[in-house]
């Protein structure tokens, strides 16, 4: 197995995705961290570190009187949905990560409404939505929270939203009267939505990180 990795042991999922033991939704850190600590343990390439984990989980159920695993932590699948922000990035995340991106279908109705529909069961999963709210802002934003509820009426076990770029984050305070705090007005729209995490990079101030009481 992967020595001194925590919560690194699992099985393939139904798609060839990695299960990987993690805590549950709201007690630290997730199956992404495990994985990527698991690759720094081993110095390989992340499918033989997932390799390695998943014959330790073998290892443990066959030890196990029960046949299921004795480990204090849940099991659950990673998975990796985008929007339509920045499909090549999260198409080179999912090749680097040897996780197929979970089919969606992101649309906009003749009104510009937008359509998401989730191909694929994620009940219980750990999925990961990759999307920007970069221009144009509103379209992507609608999108990052409309997929977001869609999962979490999927039954989805933790909602990661992966944002490499913030947007409104430049309007992240009161700077003259009768003006809103557009910044602080997003984070409560994506909590809103049903997002446990947010993974945002660069952004405008770091206060911005006090608008969510998610991690």
């Amino acid at each position: 197995g992967v020595s001194g990795v925590r919560g690194c042991a699992g099985e393939r999922g139904q798609r060839g995705g990695p299960v990987l033991w993690a805590r549950g939704p709201m007690e630290g850190a997730g199956s992404y961290q495990d994985l990527v600590a698991a690759v720094a343990v081993n110095g390989t390439s992340s499918e033989a570190a997932v390799a390695a984990a998943n014959a330790g989980g073998l290892a443990a159920r066959a030890a196990s009187p029960s046949g299921e695993y004795d480990s204090p932590h849940r099991h659950y699948e990673v998975r990796i949905v985008s929007g339509n922000s920045n499909r090549p990035l999260a198409e080179t995340i999912s090749r680097l990560l040897h996780i197929e991106l979970t089919a969606a279908d992101v649309t906009k109705f003749k009104d510009g409404e937008c359509n998401v529909s989730i191909k694929e069961n994620v009940r219980g999963a750990d999925v990961f939505v990759l999307q920007s709210t970069s221009p144009p802002v509103n379209d992507h934003l609608m999108e990052l929270l409309v997929i977001i509820d869609a999962l979490k009426r999927a039954s989805a076990r933790r909602i990661t939203a992966v944002m490499p770029y913030y947007g409104y984050a430049r309007q992240d305070r009161k700077a003259a009267p009768r003006v809103p705090i557009a910044a602080r007005l997003v984070a409560d729209l994506i909590v809103a939505a049903g997002a446990h995490r947010v993974l945002a990079f660069e952004l405008h101030a770091g206060q911005i990180q006090g608008f969510f009481n998610i991690p």
